[in-house]
């Protein structure tokens, strides 16, 4: 195990880290140096919970970015814990608590429950002690890692820097709220940590939480319950709240970044406090290639018990159980998508959006891909010059986010509670029908989405099955799965929709 001197060596070295100030440097440094003083999050919120028997949970910790969400690497870190061994700096990622998988390849061949992959995450959503909500502003821009210092580091004239404002905020309004813990990322990002305890909206979790901590369960119960949420309810309730968050930091602090979206998501990858990040080759912060690079907690407050001044709770059983329905499958046969999506798609989005709702605004601003999938975004009014209400392809309704929002409306249901994937489903055969037929001669294929493949944003391209994706000139491309589709019968069609035609 590296020495504080060993981790804090990197930071010191001449060329490292020069688009932050000298005094930042510097106290990256002592921080490093001062880490057992500053690791409450995680012997206070991670520790006790990378794996809870009682409820059948664990925090799934990642030694590397593509690790699965299995609980093996859970399991193996609280035996070390027990042992007195662990070890943080081996684990530089977490995830929100999820139930223990029901099947997966490491489980005994005989056993009924064994199977070539892991129960996905979405299927494992839990109720635990506490949930992290995340936030990273993960920007290419020149003084974006100095400014997110700024958020943590810097005071105005009461003495507060953004992240303090914020906490004061929360601890004003909110009982369940339970302190932050703000991690540089050991590149060009801070992660900031809210933590809220959830256990009030799971009657068992409170009782293992209670036994665990030598207290009366049905003492707990009386002072704390607040009815149990609806277990399909929990991951898009976690995506919700991690929204509202959101507009409380642009509301209550000198902070207008748009984070990233990936984050609302309960079982994403974030920073560990103090994990280990090791530098590629080319690092952009100058270190060497191999450098031990720690994550450094720049300032965190870790509460035991809810603020004696908040009056009210964020999280809500019978709120995540009263949300319109957001998740609802297509029932489109797949097999019959058309292979390509006309350029003229979100002009048709924006037409038929108009004729239904009868107004012009929301009015979709583009569309998508992400870690979430295809969605699309919206400006809320003529004068909105960011569109931040967003739709993902699963759901029946536009989430109202941003400036220019309608005060009391959260959602906007699509016509006919139609899923923006069969929306843009129905409009793209309509187009090809309109256009001639074509474009109706192509390969089918099964895609992953219901109406496309894969696509990328203007500018970018990828790589998919073997085949270059991208958008040329606003020409939205999408390609069929040739494992799947066999041959294209048609070369001419590869030439004229796809960058790079394969050969055969």
């Amino acid at each position: 195990m590296k020495t504080l001197e060993d981790l804090a060596e990197p930071l010191q070295r001449d060329g490292v880290l020069s688009d932050i100030s000298s005094s930042y440097r510097k106290k990256l440094v002592q921080r490093t140096l001062q880490m057992p003083k500053h690791n409450r999050f995680w012997s206070d919120v991670i520790v006790p919970n990378i794996m809870v028997h009682e409820l059948d949970q664990h925090i799934p910790l990642h030694r590397t970015p593509g690790d699965t969400f299995s609980h093996k690497h859970s399991e193996v870190a609280r035996y070390a814990q027990l042992a007195g061994t662990l070890d943080q700096g081996r684990y530089p990622l977490f995830s929100n608590t999820l139930r223990i998988p029901a099947f997966g390849p490491l489980y005994r061949r005989f056993s009924r429950q064994w199977a070539n992959k892991w129960e996905k995450p979405s299927a494992r959503a839990s109720i635990g002690q506490f949930w992290t909500f995340t936030f990273e502003w993960d920007s290419d821009e020149a003084g974006a890692l100095q400014e997110q210092f700024d958020w943590v580091w810097c005071q105005d004239a009461n003495g507060l820097s953004e992240i303090d404002k914020l906490d004061l905020y929360l601890k004003s309004q909110f009982k369940d709220y339970r302190g932050y813990c703000v991690i540089w990322s050991g590149s060009k990002s801070v992660h900031i940590n809210v933590i809220f305890d959830t256990s009030h909206m799971s009657k068992s979790a409170i009782c293992a939480i209670a036994s665990r901590q030598g207290k009366s369960p049905e003492a707990k119960l009386r002072s704390y319950w607040r009815g149990d949420i609806n277990p399909g309810a929990i991951w898009d309730y976690y995506t919700t709240t991690w929204k509202r968050l959101q507009e409380v930091i642009h509301e209550q602090c000198n902070i207008d970044a748009e984070f990233d979206p990936t984050m609302a998501t309960l079982s994403q990858k974030r920073r560990t406090p103090w994990g280990i990040r090791t530098a590629q080759a080319n690092d952009e912060r100058g270190f060497w290639e191999g450098d031990q690079i720690p994550q450094v907690v720049l300032d965190e407050s870790v509460l035991r018990t809810s603020s004696k001044t908040a009056s009210g709770m964020l999280l809500c059983a019978a709120d995540a159980n009263a949300l319109p329905p957001q998740r609802k499958r297509s029932k489109k046969p797949t097999c019959d998508t058309q292979v390509f999506v006309d350029p003229d798609l979100l002009a048709k989005l924006t037409e038929y959006l108009a004729f239904e709702w009868g107004t012009e605004y929301p009015k979709p601003a583009e569309l998508f891909h992400d870690a979430n999938g295809i969605g699309a975004r919206f400006f809320n009014t003529p004068t909105d010059a960011r569109p931040s209400s967003i739709a993902y392809g699963e759901y029946c309704s536009m989430r109202y986010l941003g400036k220019d929002t309608p005060e009391g409306q959260s959602f906007k249901y699509f016509p006919g509670q139609q899923t923006l994937n069969d929306m843009l489903s129905d409009l793209s055969a309509e187009l090809a029908n309109a256009k001639g037929a074509h474009q109706n001669t192509g390969p089918k294929l099964r895609p992953s989405l219901p109406w496309m493949n894969a696509f990328a944003r203007t500018g970018s391209s990828q790589t998919i099955g073997g085949i270059r994706t991208g958008m040329s000139q606003g020409v939205l491309v999408a390609v069929p799965d040739i494992n799947l589709v066999g041959h294209c019968q048609c070369r001419r069609c590869w030439q004229v929709h796809l960058f790079d035609p394969p050969s055969w």
